[in-house]
């Protein structure tokens, strides 16, 4: 839906149309509404969780961010995976439309897609202020 569209119908003068609905219009990047929230909160079936960091595009979560203290010897990059799969079983709906989700413990951060496991988050570099995935 988000490359694609979403096929929409309509009347018009009293004829069914059809067309397409562009979410995110990605050849003109300046006609979209960027957000980043920190601690945002989310209600869900009564639970109330506030992900560190969220990455809105036009309204949509498309980026969920996770970070650690890197003070606290027990707040592990581990740690920031294991509290963002709680999140994803928890508030469930952040993720419908989620594309990236990111972790830290303050010295190293990965990046990982919604159904991948720790051990396919990879390093989040990077080279003369150009950040590589």
């Amino acid at each position: 839906m988000l490359t694609e569209g979403i096929k929409v119908s309509y009347q018009k003068e009293g004829h069914q149309r059809g067309d397409l609905v562009w979410l995110i219009d990605f050849k003109n990047p300046e006609n979209n509404d960027f957000v980043v929230a920190n601690q945002f909160t989310v209600i869900e079936n009564g639970n109330n969780k506030r992900p560190d960091v969220i990455l809105f595009v036009n309204g949509i979560p498309l980026v969920v961010i996770e970070l650690k203290n890197p003070t606290d010897e027990n707040a592990t990059i581990k740690s920031a995976f294991r509290q963002l799969q709680t999140y994803k079983e928890i508030i469930p709906s952040l993720f419908t439309y989620n594309g990236l989700m990111i972790i830290s413990d303050g010295l190293e951060a990965q990046a990982g897609s919604l159904s991948a496991g720790k051990t396919r988050f990879m390093a989040w570099n990077m080279i003369r202020n150009v950040i590589i995935i």
